[in-house]
């Protein structure tokens, strides 16, 4: 446990360091695009919220930079696909939303690319 700790430490504080645009970028599509048998890399990183104290407290901070990176593609994957199925809305509104819904599909399918 101890290593995936620092390797989630060390890839915050790249995240944190790096200055050029370009390989921040291939960093978060490293994490949301890349797969490790068949899943998302960050599907593993978000499961490690219910590891112990020390290990989750660096995959949030790993989040926390992630979000201040101000990048669409981190708010479309950490929030907006789980709010897209529109779960948390009255039966009685969905159907107002799924015409804005299908709208922002077509925008985002193109966004991570």
């Amino acid at each position: 446990m101890k290593e995936i700790f620092a390797a989630t430490c060390y890839l915050t504080l790249m995240i944190r360091r790096i200055r050029n645009q370009g390989l921040i970028g291939i960093f978060v599509r490293f994490l949301f695009v890349n797969t490790h048998e068949e899943k998302p890399i960050i599907d593993y990183l978000i499961k490690r919220m219910s590891a112990e104290t020390e290990l989750r407290l660096a995959t949030l901070n790993l989040f926390y930079a992630l979000v201040e990176l101000n990048c669409e593609d981190v708010m479309l994957v950490l929030a907006m696909r789980h709010l897209l199925p529109c779960t948390h809305v009255m039966l009685s509104q969905r159907g107002d939303i799924l015409q804005v819904k299908s709208e922002i599909n077509i925008f985002s399918s193109g966004i991570i690319d």
